[in-house]
């Protein structure tokens, strides 16, 4: 989408049909990973997918270590980041893994401590040599330090955002819409550097999960 002739492009098809997989943008590439087979199959699956956006042309990158629907990601530094999403229970932190981007090889990180709240729904953000794990139904909010390759449990968001969507803006983490066993539309706030979590306050323009957000210059 160009925002300053309001008109939509289609890119090209993948080169894998799939379903329940995560897309982030990194320096002009777009990266699905992980999911499930489209058609009868339905069974989870570790690739990954690279769309050139000059070129207009997708590849195929390293598999992941693991095979995993809705897996949460983020990239910081040219690393390729993805927490196991524990939508179906299995609270197992063995599974916390990085991809140097362009490189054939991932490897696993430090795992969540095991008093951490479960990722399921949760999302992931990264603020310079930071990474913070944020909401999800159980409200977890976590900071992993990329140089120490070591996780910090943090205070709990204010109310549950499964499926929701969070943005860094500014000095903040915004975590927007979501369920907490119904979607919502509130959004909260997140101070790093305080620990602090605050109600926005805007709402979203109605009730969303399974969505979305991005920051593109100041909005």
């Amino acid at each position: 989408y160009n925002i300053k002739s309001k008109k939509w492009t289609e890119l090209p098809d993948s080169l894998v049909e799939t379903i329940e997989s995560s897309v982030l943008y990194w320096k002009g590439f777009i990266y699905k990973l992980g999911g499930r087979e489209a058609g009868n199959t339905f069974r989870e699956i570790d690739s990954v997918y690279c769309l050139d956006i000059k070129k207009n042309k997708w590849s195929k990158c390293a598999d992941m270590l693991i095979k995993q629907s809705y897996p949460i990601a983020a990239c910081s530094n040219d690393q390729l980041y993805v927490v196991y999403n524990d939508y179906n229970g299995e609270q197992d932190p063995m599974k916390f893994q990085s991809h140097q981007l362009g490189s054939d090889e991932w490897s696993y990180r430090a795992d969540l401590p095991p008093t951490a709240p479960s990722t399921d729904g949760a999302s992931l953000v990264s603020m310079d040599d930071k990474l913070y794990l944020v909401g999800g139904y159980d409200r977890i909010c976590a900071q992993y330090s990329i140089v120490e390759d070591a996780w910090t449990v943090l205070t709990q968001c204010l109310r549950g955002h499964g499926w929701g969507a969070a943005v860094r803006y500014g000095d903040r983490i915004l975590l927007c819409g979501g369920s907490d066993g119904n979607a919502h539309n509130q959004i909260e706030s997140y101070n790093p550097a305080e620990d602090e979590w605050q109600e926005w306050d805007l709402n979203l323009p109605k009730c969303l999960w399974f969505h979305s957000a991005g920051r593109l210059n100041n909005a």
